[in-house]
């Protein structure tokens, strides 16, 4: 029986723990689908994140200027954390 990954909102991607968490998604590869990140204003290393994760859903502060290739909403934490997917 094949199963389906397990689906993933990481809140606070950029700072240890949540890329301790990407780490691990990383290791594990095809077990996780990432489908939210959120961070705060380290738009870097969350924009790399984006490009290499395409979540459909992500949440930051202040702009920050998504690749064109990617299109994901804005969100609250909230709203990614309540999401149903």
């Amino acid at each position: 029986m094949v199963q389906r990954p397990k689906r993933l909102a990481i809140l606070g991607s950029t700072g240890s723990i949540g890329t301790q968490t990407l780490d691990v998604v990383r290791g594990l590869a095809g077990r996780f689908r990432v489908v939210g990140l959120a961070a705060g204003t380290n738009h870097e290393l969350l924009r790399a994140q984006i490009e290499e994760f395409k979540p459909e859903l992500v949440g930051y502060e202040g702009s920050l200027k998504v690749p064109h290739s990617i299109e994901c909403p804005r969100l609250s934490l909230e709203e990614i954390a309540c999401h149903p997917d």
